[in-house]
């Protein structure tokens, strides 16, 4: 049976529709977004953005030989676009991208956010079979969660740079944890099965994973986390205070000596938890 493996909030700061129009490059052949980010349009402030079109490739298959087939990915939202910007998904199928096929985002409109680069992460719902194990059914998830799978992995992180009036663009920097990378100042928070959480975009990979996971994300505050690791009955098999940082974090947990099996992390912080899901293999 097909089933929702992937969920998402939707963005409260954009509308999703066919209200801007755009085509979709339809000569790229791997999935992904595309063009180079580097070659992305760059936002000028106080201008009104146009000729900023992302495509976005779908997948065909998944995960270790293609064990997976991806039957369709409907884009529900995008993170962290700087304030003042829009934007609109064009699918060629009544609102879903079917295998192997190609969309388009076109973002448009006038941004007075501070000069620099913004990561943006795209989300989804995707419909595949047979599941794919990256969480429960309904949990909040970014593409790059089910890019993991694939070999080579696919970042679905995707950066737009604002630059000043009359300036120019400056160069991109998409090292992982970038300090370049700034937060909009009207950034919808999303993450995974989350209560009031600060947490923005989190993913988790490798997932399945034997020795190294890491859990990628970035928060809006420099707080102290309980991370807790629970296996599939609930029994706790881990449990350490993280300091979490403003921007980009990367934890990493060494589970060479965990069971085979699901396991949940949960963070915590006040009343904030956040739950990702996991397989050790």
């Amino acid at each position: 049976m097909k089933k929702i493996i992937l969920s998402i909030s939707l963005s409260l700061i954009s509308f999703l529709g066919l209200r801007a129009q755009c085509t979709p490059d339809f000569s790229v052949s791997v999935a992904g977004l595309y063009p180079a980010p580097s070659t992305f349009a760059c936002a000028e402030q106080g201008v009104n953005l146009t000729g900023a079109v992302m495509t976005i490739k779908n997948f065909s298959t998944a995960g270790p030989g293609g064990s997976y087939t991806i039957d369709s990915i409907s884009i529900d939202s995008v993170t962290n676009v700087p304030c003042g910007l829009t934007y609109a998904v064009k699918y060629p199928n009544n609102r879903v991208l079917l295998n192997n096929e190609a969309g388009c985002i076109n973002f448009t409109g006038t941004t007075a956010d501070p000069v620099g680069q913004y990561q943006m992460k795209v989300y989804g719902k995707v419909y595949g079979t047979p599941d794919i194990p990256l969480g429960i059914e309904g949990a909040s998830k970014d593409l790059s969660s089910i890019g993991s799978l694939n070999t080579p992995p696919l970042d679905f992180r995707y950066w737009l740079r604002v630059k000043a009036a009359g300036g120019t663009c400056a160069a991109l920097d998409t090292a992982s944890g970038s300090t370049a990378n700034k937060i909009s100042s009207c950034n919808t928070t999303v993450g995974i099965s989350n209560v009031g959480t600060t947490l923005e975009g989190i993913t988790i990979f490798p997932n399945p994973a034997q020795s190294l996971v890491t859990l990628s994300f970035a928060s809006e505050l420099n707080e102290t986390y309980s991370m807790t690791v629970t296996n599939l009955i609930g029994a706790t098999v881990y449990n350490k205070n993280v300091e979490v940082t403003s921007g980009d974090n990367n934890l990493k947990l060494d589970v060479s000596g965990f069971a085979k099996g699901n396991y949940s992390i949960n963070l915590k912080h006040n009343e904030k938890v956040t739950v990702v899901k996991f397989i050790v293999q």
